[in-house]
């Protein structure tokens, strides 16, 4: 950001904050850019939450679903807080998810919850431990990565 007329103006010619406001942790560019939502300024947002800055714990799901009811319950899973991608995949489990949670109590609870389903027939999770990129599109014509072993 840089300062213009004792304004703070980000990187999309924005005004963020004026002279009065001395707020240094973000929260006036948040404010305003919310507020450029409200009124219909600001089209195509996508809101992307640093999971990892709030010590969230990242989940892998795999449920096994019977088939009449999977689309259902994937659409469940999509609507429901902390999960963050749902797919139908092929075999037996027939339902990825990558979910956030903040504790291990949520987990725990979630898991309850998804356990005593009627449509799930079984649930197995696994913890990630160090989510290393999230959110970087592959780009299709860069070459594969070398493994180093």
């Amino acid at each position: 950001m840089s300062e213009s007329d004792d304004h703070a103006v980000d990187s999309d010619g924005l005004t963020v904050e004026g002279p009065d406001d001395d707020r240094t942790d973000g929260s006036a560019l948040i404010q305003k850019r919310l507020g450029l939502i409200d009124d219909e300024r600001l089209d195509d947002v996508t809101i992307r939450i640093d999971y990892d800055a709030f010590d969230y714990r990242t989940v892998l799901v795999w449920l096994t679903v019977k088939l009449d009811v999977v689309d259902d319950c994937i659409e469940r899973l999509r609507t429901r807080p902390g999960f963050v991608t749902v797919y139908e995949i092929s075999d037996s489990p027939n339902v990825f998810a990558v979910a956030k949670f903040p504790s291990e109590r949520a987990v725990g609870a979630c898991l309850k919850e998804l356990l005593l389903a009627p449509e799930v027939r079984s649930v197995a999770i696994d913890s990630v431990e160090e989510v290393v990129v999230e959110g970087v599109p592959i780009d299709e014509a860069s070459p594969d990565p070398q493994i180093e072993g």
